[in-house]
């Protein structure tokens, strides 16, 4: 999934589900769809028009901020310390 400033995300649920809204208003797919992300798969499924989402949480990153703004990751890239 590509965002704007940001770049490429693993997955985008609020993505994901304006595209299936969107999709779904116009006839395109139906009640139920698999969005798949390099970062996993959902489930989007309209039911009483609500729109639920399922799928597996994962934690790709962690920060701890430190004062002076230094922070330092726990997951994503092995723990380094960031100035």
């Amino acid at each position: 999934v590509w965002e704007r400033g940001v770049g490429e995300t693993l997955s985008c649920a609020s993505g994901a589900v304006s595209s299936f809204a969107l999709l779904y208003s116009k006839g395109l797919v139906n009640r139920s769809c698999m969005f798949m992300a390099r970062g996993g798969h959902l489930t989007l499924q309209i039911l009483s028009n609500t729109i639920w989402v399922k799928g597996v949480p994962t934690l790709i990153s962690e920060r701890h901020f430190i004062r002076g703004g230094i922070y330092q990751t726990t997951v994503e890239d092995g723990g380094e310390v960031h100035r």
